[in-house]
C-alpha cells in the first residue's frame, strides 16, 4: 500500500515538474511546450515539491478558519486563497522560492501589476478546472444509466440479481474507461492552465520585471 502511494506521489510530482517547465517555457516567449524530457530528468523536481507544500499552506488553514470564525469567514478565506493561487504558481515558476509563493506582498504585487487581465485569467482557469469533472459526470451518466436508474427505484421492485449485474458492469466500465479518461483529462486541462499562466507572464513580463 505504501509503495503504491509513493509511486503515485512521484508520478504526480513528475507531472507538475513538467507543467512548471511548460509554464516557464511559454513565459519566455517560446511558442512550443517544453520538451517531454524535461519532465523525466531529475532536475527541477524541487519546484513540484514546493508546489505541494504551497497547497498545504494555502488551504489547510481553511478548516481552522471555519472552526474558529464560522462558515462565512471560511468561504471568504477560500475565495481569497483561490484568487491568489495563480499568482502563487507564477511566483514559484519565476523565482523558484517557496517563500515567494506564499508571500502576500509578492502575490498582491503580481495581481496588481497584471491588473484586469489577472481577473480574466482567474475566471478562465476556473472554467478550465471544471472541465475534467464535467467530462467525468457525463461519462458516468452515459455508461451507468442502467445501474443509476435501478438505484432510484424502490428496492422492493428491483430484481437483486439484475441490480448486481448492472453494478458489476458499471464498476468494470468505471475502471476500464472512466478512470483512464479522467486521469488524461485532468492532466490535459492542467497543462492548458499552466500554459495559459505562462502566456500571461510573457504578455506582462515588463510589468513584472521579468526582462
Amino acid at each position: 500500500m505504501f509503495s503504491a502511494w509513493l509511486v503515485q506521489l512521484l508520478l504526480m510530482l513528475t507531472f507538475y515538474k513538467y507543467a512548471y517547465a511548460t509554464l516557464s517555457h511559454l513565459a519566455r516567449g517560446l511558442a512550443k511546450s517544453a520538451p517531454l524530457v524535461q519532465g523525466l530528468d531529475g532536475e527541477g523536481l524541487g519546484v513540484a515539491v514546493k508546489q505541494f507544500f504551497v497547497f498545504i499552506v494555502l488551504f489547510v488553514p481553511l478548516g481552522f478558519v471555519g472552526a474558529s470564525l464560522g462558515k462565512a469567514a471560511a468561504s471568504l478565506y477560500y475565495v481569497v486563497a483561490l484568487l491568489c493561487l495563480p499568482a502563487s504558481v507564477m511566483a514559484l515558476a519565476t523565482e523558484h522560492r517557496f517563500a515567494s509563493a506564499i508571500n502576500p506582498n509578492i502575490l498582491l504585487g503580481i495581481i496588481r501589476r497584471i491588473g484586469a487581465s489577472y481577473l480574466a485569467l482567474f475566471f478562465m482557469l476556473g472554467i478550465l478546472s471544471s472541465g475534467p469533472m464535467i467530462i467525468q459526470n457525463y461519462m458516468v451518466k452515459s455508461i451507468g444509466h442502467e445501474y443509476l436508474a435501478l438505484q432510484k427505484q424502490d428496492p422492493r421492485d428491483v430484481d437483486q440479481e439484475e441490480l448486481q449485474r448492472a453494478k458489476t458492469s458499471f464498476e468494470n466500465k468505471m475502471f476500464r474507461m472512466v478512470l483512464p479518461i479522467s486521469i488524461f483529462a485532468n492532466g490535459y486541462f492542467t497543462l492548458v492552465m499552466f500554459s495559459l499562466m505562462g502566456y500571461v507572464l510573457f504578455q506582462n513580463h515588463r510589468r513584472l520585471g521579468l526582462d
